[in-house]
């Protein structure tokens, strides 16, 4: 506070700060969960931004331009759509210490999340598609199998959050056993 003016400090990511009032609005005991969220909803633009990268180098490589076009829509339509879908949610409930409605919003993200980097297509960078096109192209195949190691951290990562959730709705009594889609 300087001069009766209060300064709101950004504090999240290190690298390039945004203001995420955490302190103000998350109860003390649901921070560092609500931070390792943050970082997790951080990690998923990480990886679609990076998946448009991979997938820009293969269509370089001869891999063709459509590839490239449905990995721009992956990240332009799922940054946000990850974002209203289940880190605003958690964030919510965090907020008013009521985590019930989060469980059925994460759970429907990673289902369509985390299988489609295991089948066979080349606009995402998974692991399938990895041995496809390394065999055409060393350096595209390097930056597929390096996106699907980032996705894979980042499902860890909010694979964390999510077993973190439910260790703090098990703490404050509010394990009930329906979760509603809002």
């Amino acid at each position: 506070m300087v001069t009766g003016v209060q300064i709101d400090d950004k504090n999240w990511p290190p690298f390039f700060p945004i203001n995420t009032p955490f302190a103000n609005e998350i109860p003390v005991h649901a921070q560092k969960l609500q931070y390792l969220a943050f970082a997790s909803w951080l990690g998923i633009v990480m990886c679609l931004v990076f998946n448009v990268i991979a997938t820009m180098v293969c269509w370089i490589k001869g891999g063709g331009v459509k590839i490239f076009f449905l990995a721009t829509i992956y990240a332009l339509m799922g940054c946000p759509l990850s974002y209203v879908v289940w880190y605003r949610p958690l964030y919510r409930a965090m907020r008013t210490d009521s985590a019930l409605k989060f469980d059925s919003h994460w759970l429907l993200h990673r289902c369509r999340h985390c299988p489609a980097h295991l089948f066979q297509g080349k606009s995402l960078t998974g692991v399938l598609a990895a041995i496809d096109v390394i065999s055409d192209s060393l350096l595209a195949g390097i930056f597929y199998f390096i996106g699907f190691g980032l996705f894979c951290l980042e499902s860890l990562l909010s694979l964390w959050v999510l077993q973190g959730e439910q260790v703090k709705r098990r703490e404050t009594g509010q394990d009930g056993g329906n979760f509603p889609l809002r």
